[in-house]
């Protein structure tokens, strides 16, 4: 049994090295050294880790951190006076992926069929495939640069062996009235906060391995915001739902409390001076649901099919 004990660490410390480079690698073969026609790699591609992505992106590192970064790789390549910049975020799984690409897909972005989901923007296409997320942006005015960007964006979809469907809990957002393209999967109090600012600190406390679903519903002037997060357990699920009502009865009135326990439901309706809230619990699932006036947020409360 000693020599277990002592051999398991060794073998490990001898094998980083070969995983780090392996993961290098990973990245490296999804950037050639030329793209047609004529874009060449002005130099060798810049890698990163978790521990140093704030030297390249300072500001975003820790969002990219939250979601479950593992390597960053970042190429440019020009041809005459135009450019095409290409990052790719290695993810620790797939549903990390699709969550940093959710935080920054905008409903206004339009799809382009390029790997498991991708946008278009004016000069940007981003997309994530399997535990990829890619962006390539395009510098320049002509037409050959934009067309060569999208070429490089379906390449290196191609050179992704795997594929991954869209994590289930995005699939218990109600379709009813939900703006497209507000989804996001949260995995963190940056990556919530950055989408309706709750609380300084994480009450719905991501650290316990939960996952999290956003999105938007109704109309901008009557704007209804809904968060569900699933626990791994329905007591984490429960102590979070108390602790963000201890929170909201500092600057809300408490106007109902229904508790089921046979049923493991909560369900409880907050009003404050210029919004309604509603939480509701169901087993190892929470729902909050924020709006401006008391009958829209109990009408997506009851869309809720769990």
């Amino acid at each position: 049994m000693k020599i277990r004990r002592i051999f398991i660490p060794f073998i490990s410390f001898i094998l980083l090295p070969f995983l780090t480079f392996a993961q290098e690698d990973n990245l490296r073969r999804l950037l050639p050294d030329e793209i047609s026609p004529g874009f060449k790699a002005k130099a060798a591609p810049r890698i990163y880790d978790a521990s140093n992505l704030h030297e390249y992106m300072d500001g975003e590192a820790e969002i990219y951190r939250e979601y479950g970064v593992i390597k960053f790789a970042a190429q440019v390549y020009s041809k005459d006076k135009e450019e095409i910049k290409v990052e790719i975020a290695e993810m620790v799984d797939s549903t990390s992926a699709y969550g940093i690409y959710s935080f920054y897909r905008s409903p206004d972005l339009n799809r382009i069929e390029i790997g498991d989901e991708g946008v278009i923007a004016q000069n940007q296409i981003s997309f994530w495939q399997d535990r990829y997320y890619l962006k390539i942006t395009a510098f320049g005015t002509g037409v050959e640069v934009f067309t060569t960007a999208t070429n490089l964006a379906k390449e290196t979809s191609s050179r992704i062996a795997g594929h991954a469907k869209v994590p289930e809990i995005i699939a218990l957002l109600p379709s009813k009235d939900r703006i497209k393209g507000s989804e996001k999967l949260i995995k963190g109090i940056l990556a919530l906060n950055n989408q309706y600012y709750l609380f300084q600190e994480d009450l719905f406390n991501f650290r316990a391995k939960a996952v999290g679903a956003f999105a938007e519903y109704g109309i901008p002037e009557k704007k209804i915001r809904l968060f569900i997060v699933e626990y791994p357990s329905a007591d984490e699920a429960r102590n979070a739902l108390i602790r963000i009502s201890e929170e909201k009865k500092k600057n809300a009135r408490l106007k109902h409390w229904h508790r089921n326990d046979k049923k493991r439901i909560d369900t409880l309706l907050f009003q404050a001076t210029d919004k309604s809230m509603a939480l509701h619990r169901k087993g190892n699932l929470l729902a909050l649901v924020i709006g401006t006036d008391e009958v829209g947020v109990l009408s997506l409360l009851y869309e809720l099919r769990w």
